[in-house]
C-alpha cells in the first residue's frame, strides 16, 4: 500500500508545481498573443506534469480506496499557496490560514 500512498503524494506535488508553471507562464506571456501563453515551454511542462499526475493517480485507485485518495487531493491548495508565497511573494493572510486549517481537518476526519 505505501507504493500507492507514494504514487498518490507524488500526484499532489505534480498538480501543485503545474499551477505554479501555468501561473508562471501567464505572467510571463501577459502581454502577448494567447497562442504564445498556451504554447511555451512552462505551460507544456505544466500540461505533462498534470498528465503525470493523473496517470499517478490511476495507478494509486488500484490499491487504495477511494476515500484515501479523496484525501490527498485537496493537499494540493496548501502546496500551491507555499509555493505562490516562496515563488511569487504572495502573501498569506487568515482566511488562507484557516482554509488550509479546514483542509487538514477534513483529511484527518475523512480517514478515522
Amino acid at each position: 500500500m505505501s507504493k500507492f500512498v507514494f504514487a498518490c503524494s507524488m500526484a499532489v506535488v505534480l498538480s501543485s508545481l503545474g499551477q505554479i508553471l501555468l501561473k508562471f507562464s501567464a505572467q510571463r506571456t501577459i502581454s502577448k498573443k494567447l497562442f504564445y501563453t498556451i504554447v511555451n515551454i512552462y505551460s507544456i511542462i505544466g500540461y505533462l506534469f498534470f498528465f503525470l499526475a493523473t496517470l499517478l493517480n490511476l495507478y494509486g485507485l488500484t490499491g487504495m480506496p477511494l476515500k484515501m485518495i479523496v484525501a490527498f487531493l485537496p493537499f494540493s491548495y496548501i502546496i500551491i499557496g507555499l509555493l505562490s508565497m516562496v515563488i511569487f511573494g504572495e502573501k498569506m493572510n487568515q482566511r488562507k490560514l484557516i482554509g488550509a486549517a479546514m483542509i487538514i481537518v477534513g483529511a484527518v476526519l475523512l480517514n478515522l
